[in-house]
């Protein structure tokens, strides 16, 4: 009977000890949050805010517990936007894209590369204000007069902006397709193809601190910055008149993306002030993502700001003043984010410029 009550004894003690060395790890797994995976089409290499999507990413993944993001590379930022809208429903919820909101605002009406109207994006935060001059290596091109016969690119072939710089060249210098030799490509290719002669003219890419209507400082993007290094370089400015125009043909607000870059020598290149379409790109994500969601990743592009810089040099301007400042209106924004950035203070687009 000793025996068997020892044995019980034990066998009680046993199963105490097991319990105190199992029992916490079972409660940490219950409270494990659930992993949220999101999809983050970044488009092309050599841009700026696929360098910043990455960093992005990176940035997320390391101080969330929960969310996971993959940077998906695409052809160009319209194209980011056409793979999400094809995706399944309940997928188009967890992803999230890198454009401007001309590309949106098409969406919304089923227009360009959109063959339905779509409707789920809402602005997440700014990346920057991207402006997309056009760049020569021939110094006597100094307009767009002078790109009659010329082989030009204004951007990919079917992206919005290449789109919206065809009708702003028309109304700027009568520039019309039938007068230049439409050579359609992405920044990087441009700058490969203005190196090496068989580009005459072409857009590629800055990073821009302020606001449309503003001479704002810039810094070139990853493709331009090569650009600039190799070669020296002349820039073509395009009056603000023609946005103005282009807006009231295409119903659609261009003038918004007018932006006005202040003088800067970088490399082999002087350049003066210029105007050029800017493409004020952002983080978007879908109107379904959950709220808490929305706001876990804005506090933490909040608390993490400085650490863009690290991904490319043009991070620096992604500040906690600037993420609230998509040149769109409140309403695109999540209603998560347009929360978020009134608690915060932060001032929008459409306080600081669309009401002046």
């Amino acid at each position: 009977m000793k025996k068997n009550r020892m044995y019980g004894a034990v066998m009680l003690l046993m199963f105490a000890v097991c319990a105190t060395a199992v029992w916490p790890a079972v409660c940490l797994a219950k409270a494990a949050p659930k992993k949220v995976q999101l999809t983050l089409y970044c488009g092309p290499l050599g841009y700026s805010s696929y360098a910043l999507s990455v960093g992005l990413s990176e940035i997320v993944n390391k101080y969330s517990q929960r969310i996971r993001i993959r940077p998906v590379e695409t052809k160009s930022n319209t194209q980011s936007f056409v793979e999400w809208s094809s995706l399944p429903p309940e997928k188009q919820k967890y992803a999230m894209g890198v454009v401007y909101p001309l590309t949106v605002y098409k969406a919304r009406k089923g227009e360009g590369p959109f063959k339905r109207p779509w409707d789920v994006p809402r602005v997440l935060a700014l990346i920057a204000h991207m402006g997309c001059p056009i760049f020569t290596l021939n110094p006597n091109i100094k307009s767009g007069y002078d790109l009659v016969g010329k082989r030009v690119s204004f951007g990919p072939r079917g992206c919005d902006m290449e789109w919206a710089y065809l009708i702003i060249a028309k109304h700027a210098w009568g520039l019309t397709e039938d007068k230049f030799v439409r050579s359609p490509m992405g920044g990087g290719a441009a700058v490969d193809a203005l190196l090496n002669g068989t580009l005459d003219a072409g857009f590629t890419g800055t990073v821009c601190e302020g606001l449309t209507g503003e001479w704002a400082r810039w810094l070139p993007n990853p493709a331009t910055e090569r650009l600039l290094t190799r070669a020296k370089a002349y820039v073509i400015s395009f009056p603000e008149e023609a946005f103005k125009k282009a807006a009231a043909e295409t119903g659609y607000p261009i003038h918004l993306w007018y932006l006005r870059h202040e003088a800067l020598s970088f490399g082999k290149s002087h350049l003066p002030r210029f105007g050029t379409f800017n493409c004020s790109n952002s983080w978007w994500v879908s109107k379904d993502l959950p709220d808490d969601i929305v706001t876990e990743l804005l506090q933490i592009i909040y608390d993490h700001c400085d650490e863009f810089a690290k991904y490319h040099a043009t991070g620096k301007f992604i500040t906690r003043a600037n993420l609230s400042t998509t040149a769109a209106q409140k309403r695109d924004f999540h209603p998560a984010a347009l929360r978020f950035f009134r608690a915060k203070g932060n001032k929008f687009f459409e306080d600081l410029f669309l009401r002046k």
